[in-house]
């Protein structure tokens, strides 16, 4: 999920100077949180199995069908 997240919220690289970016070139997501939100102590004595979950957030900003369109 790395990988895609990080693929869908940067960028790719623009000439300096560009007046307009286009819409293809704008991120589909963006990063919520920067690191991965982990179960509680709480949580793994309750529920052993959630030891080793890892929450990683990211917002939808447009949608990829968009560029397909164009």
């Amino acid at each position: 999920m790395q990988t895609v997240f990080q693929k869908y919220s940067d960028p790719p690289e623009l000439p300096p100077g560009l007046p307009v970016v286009p819409k293809t070139f704008l991120p589909v997501l963006k990063k919520v949180s920067r690191k991965p939100i982990i179960p509680s102590q709480k949580e793994v004595l309750e529920n052993r199995r959630s030891h080793s979950a890892k929450l990683r957030v990211a917002e939808k900003i447009r949608s990829i069908e968009e560029d397909e369109e164009q």
